[in-house]
C-alpha cells in the first residue's frame, strides 16, 4: 500500500520541482532540473567506479557493525545479569550514547590515523554503545518467571541463555541495529567526506562539491538516500523473518 502511494505521488513531486524551478528562477548551478540529475545518476553507473565507492563504504559499515555485534552480545548479557557492574558503567554508556559521534572523529584520526582501521573502529565504538544498551534493556525485560521455570526443569545456564534470554533480547537487538545502521552510515559518509582520500560515497560526494558539479552532487545524494533506504528495508525484512513470533517492534 505504501509503495503504491509512493508511485502515485512521485510524478507529482517531480512536477512540483519543475514548477518551483520555474517560479524561483534559481540558477542551474544551484537547483538543476530533475532530468539533468537523472541523467547524471545514470551516468554514475555507466562509469562503474561508483560501484567500487559503494562497495568500500558498505564494507566499512559491515566490518564495524559486525565487530561491535560480536563484542556487544556477551558484554550486554554480562551487564544485564550483573546489575552492580551495569550501574557502574551506565553513566559512561549514556554519556557516549548522547554525544554526537562526529565530535569523536578528531580523536580517532589522531589515535588511529586516516586509514581503514580508523573508520571501522569509529563505527564499531559507536555501534557497541547502542548494541550494549539495547541488549541490557532486553535482559531487563526478560520474564523472570520463565527463566525460573526453565531452571526448575533442569536447564543449564547455557540453555537458559539460548532458549529464554536470547529470544527475549532479539527485538531490542534489532532495534539497536536499525538505530546503529543509520548512525553508522552517516558517520562513515562524514569521515569519507572530510578526509577526502581513497574510495567511498562520501569521497565522491566531496569531489563533486569541490568541482562544483552540482548535478552530479545531487545524483550522489540521491544514490546515498536509496542505499540507506534499502539497508533499512533489509533489516526490517530480516527482523520479520527472525522474530516471527513477536512481530515488528
Amino acid at each position: 500500500m505504501k509503495s503504491r502511494y509512493f508511485i502515485y505521488s512521485l510524478p507529482l513531486a517531480i512536477l512540483l520541482i519543475y514548477v518551483l524551478k520555474q517560479v524561483s528562477g534559481l540558477n542551474d548551478n544551484v537547483f538543476p532540473y530533475p532530468h539533468t540529475v537523472a541523467l547524471d545518476f545514470i551516468s554514475l553507473f555507466i562509469k562503474k567506479s561508483i560501484l567500487v565507492d559503494m562497495a568500500y563504504t558498505l564494507l566499512r559499515l559491515a566490518a564495524g557493525l559486525s565487530l561491535s555485534l560480536v563484542l556487544a552480545v556477551p558484554l550486554g548479557i554480562f551487564l544485564g545479569r550483573k546489575k552492580r557492574f551495569y550501574h557502574i558503567v551506565q553513566p559512561y554508556l549514556d554519556f557516549f550514547r548522547a554525544m554526537p559521534f562526529a565530535a569523536l572523529l578528531p580523536f580517532f584520526i589522531i589515535a588511529f590515523g586516516i586509514g581503514e582501521v580508523m573508520r571501522i573502529l569509529l563505527v564499531m565504538f559507536m555501534a557497541l554503545i547502542v548494541f550494549t544498551l539495547h541488549i541490557v534493556y532486553g535482559m531487563n525485560s526478560a520474564s523472570k518467571a520463565r527463566i525460573d521455570a526453565v531452571r526448575l526443569m533442569g536447564a543449564s545456564e547455557r540453555q537458559v541463555i539460548q532458549r529464554v534470554i536470547l529470544p527475549e533480547i532479539l527485538p531490542y537487538l534489532f532495534l539497536g541495529i536499525r538505530i546503529s545502521l543509520s548512525q553508522s552510515f552517516a558517520i562513515i559518509l562524514v569521515a569519507e567526506l572530510l578526509l577526502g582520500n581513497g574510495w567511498g560515497l562520501g569521497t565522491r560526494l566531496g569531489d563533486a562539491q569541490m568541482r562544483f558539479d552540482i548535478s552530479s552532487m545531487y545524483a550522489i545524494i540521491l544514490l546515498i538516500g536509496i542505499v540507506s533506504l534499502a539497508l533499512n528495508q533489509m533489516i526490517f525484512y530480516v527482523e520479520n523473518r527472525v522474530i516471527h513470533w513477536r512481530g515488528r517492534h
